[in-house]
């Protein structure tokens, strides 16, 4: 198998013009004087997405799969607060990094984000990862937590929980179909982000290979390794995880507080920002 077997891409160059067209429509409702940087890792050319000043210890956003940085916009400003937020494209998924080697292993997820925070001249840092990202996070701070502040685990993909049987049979019906109507209705109901968003997340859907290494469940002794400090978000009516399991095994993890938010589902920051941001600045304050 040659090593262009084993990258994502978009299927096409059209696919990738209109992608990148909407996704920068989607990006209008970041702060307009945000910074975009490249940093370059051996796993490929890494965008990040920056906003906000000030002395306190960076948070750098790690988002779902199929999602972008885009799914930040209701987040970003008040997680800025006296510090900046950089929001990572995540290698591997639709979007704007570029990808030029697989990431295979756990090891080499966790050296692809410790070149991003390099790059970025982050020694330490408030890891936020939401669904994948928090797959991302979690196995960041099993390999370097002494690059982390803390972490927050928002809907963490297989992190906690194995996946609803009935989650994982939709997605994989759809992959087989991919029909725009299937999709579209798919992610209307295991999302509700906005509308510009859930857009990109058809379109990547259907128009994005997707090589990246799925995210793991971790083992009793894992969750008790990991010594940051951490704050669990779960949606009540999460369709991706059976909630109370992922919360009792959060339970494990030492140093953790765990919060289920009524009324919320998979995409806990774009269905509440209010209460995730409140969540999430009051942890801040305290670490």
């Amino acid at each position: 198998m040659t090593k262009t077997a084993v990258l994502s891409r978009f299927v096409d160059e059209g696919s990738r013009e209109e992608f990148l067209a909407r996704f920068g429509e989607a990006m209008s409702a970041w702060p307009q004087d945000r910074v975009e940087s490249d940093v370059d890792t051996r796993f490929g050319s890494t965008r990040v997405y920056s906003h906000g000043d000030g002395d306190g210890t960076p948070v750098v956003l790690l988002h779902g799969g199929n999602t972008t940085p885009a799914t930040w916009h209701a987040n970003v400003a008040a997680l800025a607060e006296g510090r900046v937020v950089h929001a990572v494209d995540v290698l591997g998924e639709p979007g704007t990094s570029t990808p030029t080697a697989p990431m295979i292993k756990s090891s080499d997820t966790a050296e692809w984000l410790t070149a991003v925070l390099d790059g970025l001249g982050v020694q330490r840092a408030h890891l936020v990862g939401a669904a994948y990202g928090g797959w991302i996070a979690a196995n960041q701070a099993l390999h370097t937590p002494d690059r982390l502040a803390s972490m927050t685990l928002i809907e963490p993909a297989r992190v906690l929980a194995e996946l609803r049987p009935i989650f994982a049979v939709r997605t994989v019906w759809n992959r087989v179909l991919g029909a725009e109507s299937l999709w579209r209705e798919y992610l209307e109901w295991s999302s509700r982000t906005a509308p510009a968003v859930r857009e990109l997340q058809v379109l990547g859907s259907m128009r994005f290979r997707k090589r990246l290494m799925p995210p793991r469940k971790l083992g009793k002794k894992q969750l008790a390794g990991l010594t940051v400090p951490t704050l669990v978000l779960l949606g009540a009516t999460s369709p991706v995880q059976r909630v109370q399991r992922a919360a009792g095994r959060a339970s494990l993890i030492p140093n953790a507080e765990v919060t289920v938010i009524p009324g919320a589902g998979h995409a806990l920051a774009a269905e509440q920002p209010e209460a995730v941001n409140t969540r999430i600045t009051d942890f801040l304050a305290r670490h």
